[in-house]
C-alpha cells in the first residue's frame, strides 16, 4: 500500500508530461498537414506577401513543427523529462499564446491556425481558444514538476549554504510567475494596441487635412488648379519642379506626380507635411552630370495626389482611345462634382491596395474634398465607380475615379 500511495504521485506526474506531449505532437502533425492556416499567419505578422517571403515562411513552419515535436519526444522520456525540456516547453507556450494575443487583438488579422486544421470558429474564437489552451499546458507542466519543488522545500537545511537554497524560487513558484505575468500581458496588449492604432490614426488624419490645406492654397495662386507637374498629354513624359525638369518619369506616368505634387507647393506650407525619400525619383531622372542626392526642392510625400486630378474626366471614362492622350492635363477645382464624396489624397502609409492578396476588407485613408478626412473600407468600394488606367494597370478607388474628379469614390 505504502509503495502504490508513492506511485500516485510519480503517475499524475507522467500523465500531465503525456498530455502536454500529446497536444504538441498533434498540433504539430496538424501543422505539418496542413501548413496553410499557420502561414497565413506568419505572412500577416510580418506584413508582406511576395512569393520569397512565402518560402522563408515555409521554412520557419517547417521549423516549429519539428520543434513541437522534438518537445513532445523529450517529455515523455522515463522516469522524468529533464529541466531544460520543461522550461523549453513553458517559453514556447508563452511565446505562442503572446502571438495569439496579437492577433486576436489586429482587427484584420486571419484565423490564427494555432491547431494547424480549419475549424469553422472565427478568428477571435479560435485565437482565444488557442491562449486558453497553452495557458491550460503551463498549469499542466506547472502540476507535474510540483514534486521537484516541494522536495527542495521538505529537505532539511543542515548547512546555512542548504538554506539559503532552500529559501530560493522553486520551479513552480517560477512557472506561477511566468503564467500570471502572461495573463496580465495578455489583458494589458489589446489596449495597447488600440491606443497604438488609435494614435496612428489620428496622426494621419492629421496629416491629409494639413495635406489639403496645402493643395487649397497652391489653388489660391494658380486659377483653382491642382498641382500638375507632368508633360501635357505624355504620360511619360519628363516632369517640371519649380523651374527645373526631371528628364524621365522616375516611376512612369501617374506615380510620379503622385508622389512629388508637394514639390511645387509654397514651401511654408509643404514644411510640415511627411516626407519619403526622393533618391529613387532622382536618380532615375537626374543628369550624369549632377549628384546622386536629391536636391531640396525636390520633395516625396506618402499623401498621394489622386490620379483623377491629372486628366479631364474623359480619360477616365473606361472607353479609352489613343486620341484620349491629349486628356492628360491639369485639372481645376471647379470640376469637382461631388466635392464630399471624392478622394483627393491618399496615405500610402496605412490601409493597403483594394483586393490586395492578403488583405481582409482594408481601409483606405483618404482626405476628401469638402476638408474632411476618413477612410473607406475595401467592401464599401464600388467597382463601378473604379476606372481602368491604361498606362500604370492599378485599378484602385480615390486614385482612379471613374470620370475623374468629377465622379465619386463612395455612394
Amino acid at each position: 500500500m505504502a509503495a502504490f500511495a508513492q506511485s500516485r504521485p510519480e503517475m499524475s506526474e507522467r500523465v500531465s508530461f503525456a498530455i502536454v506531449a500529446l497536444v504538441l505532437g498533434a498540433s504539430a502533425i496538424a501543422k505539418g498537414v496542413y501548413p496553410e492556416a499557420i502561414v497565413t499567419a506568419l505572412r500577416f505578422s510580418i506584413r508582406t506577401y511576395s512569393a520569397s517571403a512565402g518560402a522563408w515562411l515555409a521554412i520557419v513552419t517547417g521549423g516549429i513543427v519539428a520543434w513541437e515535436i522534438v518537445l513532445a519526444c523529450q517529455l515523455l522520456r522515463r522516469p522524468a523529462p529533464s529541466r531544460w525540456v520543461t522550461r523549453a516547453t513553458c517559453a514556447t507556450l508563452v511565446m505562442f499564446a503572446a502571438f495569439l494575443e496579437w492577433l486576436w487583438s489586429q482587427p484584420l488579422a486571419p484565423p490564427c491556425g494555432c491547431s494547424g486544421l480549419p475549424t469553422g470558429l472565427s478568428r477571435q474564437s479560435e485565437a482565444g481558444l488557442g491562449i486558453l489552451r497553452n495557458v491550460g499546458l503551463v498549469l499542466l507542466l506547472a502540476y507535474a514538476c510540483r514534486r521537484d519543488g516541494d522536495e527542495k522545500t521538505r529537505a532539511p537545511a543542515a548547512t546555512s549554504e542548504r538554506g539559503a537554497e532552500q529559501r530560493a524560487f522553486t520551479l513552480v513558484e517560477l512557472l506561477i510567475v511566468i503564467v500570471v505575468i502572461g495573463v496580465l500581458m495578455s489583458m494589458m496588449l489589446p489596449g495597447l494596441a488600440r491606443a497604438r492604432t488609435s494614435a496612428r490614426e489620428a496622426r494621419t488624419f492629421s496629416d491629409l487635412r494639413q495635406a489639403l490645406v496645402v493643395l487649397s492654397q497652391y489653388a489660391g495662386g494658380e486659377r483653382e488648379m491642382f498641382p500638375f507637374i507632368g508633360t501635357p498629354g505624355r504620360p511619360d513624359g519628363p516632369l517640371h519642379i519649380r523651374g527645373h525638369t526631371l528628364r524621365t518619369s522616375a516611376n512612369g506616368g501617374f506615380w510620379g506626380q503622385a508622389s512629388l505634387w508637394a514639390s511645387v507647393a509654397v514651401p511654408e506650407y509643404a514644411a510640415d507635411l511627411p516626407r519619403k525619400d526622393a533618391s529613387r525619383y532622382w536618380n532615375g531622372a537626374r543628369p550624369s552630370s549632377e549628384s546622386e542626392s536629391p536636391p531640396d526642392w525636390l520633395i516625396a510625400t506618402p499623401l498621394l495626389l489622386s490620379f483623377s486630378t491629372m486628366a479631364a474626366k474623359e480619360f477616365w471614362d473606361n472607353r479609352w482611345e489613343f486620341a484620349d492622350i491629349d486628356r492628360f492635363r491639369g485639372t481645376s477645382w471647379v470640376h469637382l462634382g461631388f466635392p464630399s464624396r471624392k478622394g483627393l489624397l491618399w496615405d500610402s502609409r496605412v490601409g493597403g491596395y483594394t483586393g490586395g492578396p492578403m488583405e481582409i476588407d482594408c481601409r483606405v485613408f483618404t482626405a476628401w474634398g469638402d476638408g474632411s478626412a476618413g477612410f473607406l473600407r475595401a467592401s464599401q468600394m464600388d467597382p463601378s465607380l473604379i476606372a481602368k488606367d491604361p498606362y500604370t494597370g492599378f485599378e484602385s478607388a480615390i486614385m482612379n475615379t471613374f470620370m475623374g474628379v468629377s465622379g465619386i469614390d463612395r455612394r
